[in-house]
């Protein structure tokens, strides 16, 4: 059941119906920061089920 798959939207993600989530492309990250021409601040989320 681990490697069974919910959902597959090609070439971007896997969903497995343990929860897992597999991303296919985009994986790169940039570091929070301040958007000068738009003034938008991105910052980091950390997201707890706790």
């Amino acid at each position: 059941m681990e490697n069974e798959l919910a959902h597959h939207i090609s070439s971007l993600i896997k969903v497995y119906r343990d929860g897992r989530v597999e991303r296919l492309t985009g994986t790169s990250t940039v570091p929070s920061s301040l958007d000068p021409k738009t003034g938008v601040h991105s910052n980091d989320v950390v997201i707890s089920p706790e």
